[in-house]
């Protein structure tokens, strides 16, 4: 394939001003401590000027927002059955894993099947 000269100049500017993430994000946060003592945060962003938004939409950034993945009542497991990458979030607060973490996750999570 051949660059056009507009195309390269383009491309060139493009690499030039790379943006640089961080963590300057606006709006409501919630945080939660790691293991190791890291904080970590969950920012429900401002609303975009002029978007539309379901009714729902905020009440539920809000609860994914309050899920502590570092408590023993949640486990994350990848969703390995199929090409796209996903994590599926168990409840484990009741039932036959209640406060057997590293059990569901041996058992469910590694066979890959959906609990």
């Amino acid at each position: 394939m051949k660059l056009l000269p507009s195309s390269a100049a383009i491309l060139c500017l493009l690499f030039a001003t790379t943006a640089k993430a961080g963590d300057a994000v606006l709006g409501a946060e919630t945080a939660f401590e790691s293991y190791y003592g890291t904080v970590e945060k969950c920012v429900r962003i401002l609303p975009v000027p002029g978007g539309e938004y379901d009714k729902g939409d905020i009440k539920e950034e809000t609860e994914l927002c309050e899920l502590d993945f570092y408590s023993h009542e949640l486990v994350l497991c990848p969703k390995i059955w199929s090409t796209s990458a996903a994590v599926v979030v168990y409840d484990i607060s009741s039932g036959q894993f209640e406060g057997e973490r590293r059990s569901f996750q041996e058992l469910v999570c590694a066979g890959g099947i959906v609990a």
